[in-house]
């Protein structure tokens, strides 16, 4: 049977998606619901890191069009990112934790997030920021009304959270804004708790004070697969060289171990609905599910009133870099100066291919190259990208 095109692998998963999230899932009760206050918040979110293969993290440029929000999402200020290394390049993004609360009748509250080594980049509705600390001082919980939520001008993957069905939470004042959740993003250099090496066709990871169980997703060539191994002693490995398993069975996969993490059916629904695209684009990755320890201590949480329930999913993703990806990205490098168009813009489209991780892949190969030549070329498309 002929290998799936890339095309024929995204058509499946946007189908399949699709057919899960706003329909018919059942809000059911999650893990350790037992009664007490009406107050139940749920969280999902993603860190994402880029692996040299060697076991260190690639610091990377955060600002990317390919992962823009809504033009009403509160943002620091671009000339102060662009400025700051801190802000400008970092070696963890955390990416879209979104909070959940469902409650019984109308409730007031407060929100209080920190993260450590980061600084707080995105955010809605309105909060008092400042570097890695983001506050909610006042908002509303309204499971009673059923309000108009804000739209930008485009498409964008922001809005497939809203499918949670949780209750409009209100932030009041001068300029009062709501949303179906609170929002916020950032960007830093925590250090977390899995590293992965890669050589030849072993890819190696290294969990610390991690259990469960670890997935490896390469989509090479238009062929999307997966293996999942548990971890074992602090560690678990991989042979790319082996059949894996295909698409399809990932999603049902990660949707069953995000529902067991605790979050509803909807809520995991709308979490892969949100990220399928960049989870499955081309590359190489690993993902885990941090354990709940991990997740309160890289982002300590303040709730008032507390809620008799809390949970907190954060997938992390660890993308690598592949010799194979560099020695195409040196390929291409050398097709940019073409006599023949098309060959040109074929090159310059299979570097952008990457997408946020194009900039950070070049400028590893920059600072390992010797040849002047392929250097020359590498530094004048970082110019232009």
């Amino acid at each position: 049977m002929p290998a799936p095109t890339h095309a024929a692998v995204w058509r499946f998963a946007t189908w399949f998606v699709s057919a899960a999230i706003c329909i018919g899932a059942t809000l059911t009760p999650a893990r350790g619901d037992t009664g007490g206050s009406d107050l139940i918040v749920h969280e999902w979110g993603t860190f994402t890191v880029l692996s040299d293969g060697k076991g260190g993290v690639v610091p990377w440029h955060r600002l990317s069009e390919t992962d823009a929000l809504p033009s009403f999402v509160h943002a620091i200020d671009c000339n102060v990112k662009r400025r700051d290394k801190r802000t400008a390049f970092s070696t963890v993004r955390m990416e879209t934790p979104v909070l959940y609360f469902y409650a019984d009748r109308p409730t007031k509250a407060s929100v209080e997030v920190e993260f450590p080594g980061g600084i707080m980049t995105e955010w809605y509705p309105r909060a008092a920021v400042s570097d890695g600390h983001i506050r909610w001082d006042a908002i509303t919980i309204r499971p009673d009304v059923d309000a108009e939520l804000p739209y930008g001008d485009a498409a964008n993957h922001y809005y497939a959270a809203r499918c949670a069905e949780a209750a409009t939470v209100f932030v009041d004042g001068d300029e009062a804004e709501h949303e179906g959740f609170l929002f916020y993003r950032g960007a830093g250099y925590p250090t977390l708790p899995l590293s992965a090496t890669l050589e030849d066709e072993q890819v190696r990871a290294e969990a610390k004070d991690l259990h469960g169980q670890i997935i490896m997703f390469e989509n090479e060539g238009g062929m999307a697969r997966f293996r999942m191994r548990p971890i074992a002693n602090g560690r678990a490995s991989f042979d790319r060289s082996a059949t894996g398993r295909p698409l399809e069975d990932l999603l049902t996969k990660l949707r069953s171990m995000l529902i067991n993490e605790g979050l509803y059916e909807k809520e995991a629904d709308a979490m892969i609905a949100t990220w399928r695209q960049s989870w499955f684009e081309p590359g190489s990755r690993l993902f885990y599910i941090l354990p709940r320890a991990a997740t309160d201590r890289f982002l300590p949480i303040r709730i008032d009133p507390t809620p008799r329930q809390l949970v907190r999913v954060m997938v992390v993703r660890v993308e690598m870099i592949t010799p194979q990806v560099e020695r195409a990205f040196a390929d291409h490098l050398r097709h940019l100066d073409a006599v023949d168009d098309a060959a040109r813009k074929a090159a310059e489209a299979a570097l952008r291919s990457r997408g946020r991780f194009t900039a950070p892949i070049l400028t590893r190969m920059l600072n390992a190259e010797n040849h002047q030549e392929l250097r020359q070329r590498i530094q004048s498309f970082l110019q232009t990208y």
